[in-house]
């Protein structure tokens, strides 16, 4: 992340993005998956705006085994604004979706998560706060946060 003038920047969390299939999807029964492996195959996703990260990852999946250039997007058969609809649509078999690995405790029938066994496909869970001292609530917010999940980057790095 690059910095903004005026604000204080902190990473709070990173977590592993993982894949959401159906059970019944040819590549279900691997027990991880890197992103080559999707190449061809249907994708649903958040709108970019929502998820740029796990974007930038579909973007970097061919459409087929080579012949797309890089950085096309990966088949798109749907979108869907909140995780539960795109996780409905993964159990229809509407396409695999990458997601990040809080999400696993969402289980709909018809769907499983696959471990994705690429270092760099992680998310984070940062704060933005005024570079200078600002209302106490504000910073006792962040002082929280940061107690909360400052330990789980620690502990997970």
């Amino acid at each position: 992340m690059r910095p903004v003038s005026g604000l204080r920047i902190q990473r709070l969390h990173r977590e592993p993005v993982v894949v959401a299939m159906a059970e019944d999807h040819p590549l279900a029964t691997r027990p991880t998956l890197r992103l080559v492996d999707l190449a061809g195959w249907a994708v649903v996703k958040l709108p970019r705006e929502r998820a740029r990260l796990i974007d930038d990852l579909l973007r970097s999946i061919p459409a087929d085994t080579g012949a797309a250039p890089a950085g096309s997007p990966a088949a798109v058969a749907q979108e869907a604004n909140q995780y539960m609809t795109l996780l409905a649509l993964v159990a229809a078999g509407m396409g695999v979706a990458l997601v990040p690995d809080s999400v696993r405790p969402l289980r709909l029938s018809g769907m499983r998560y696959l471990a994705l066994d690429e270092p760099s496909a992680s998310t984070s869970l940062m704060v933005a706060t005024r570079a200078e001292p600002g209302h106490p609530a504000a910073d006792q917010l962040r002082t929280v946060l940061v107690e909360e999940f400052g330990d789980a980057v620690q502990a997970r790095s």
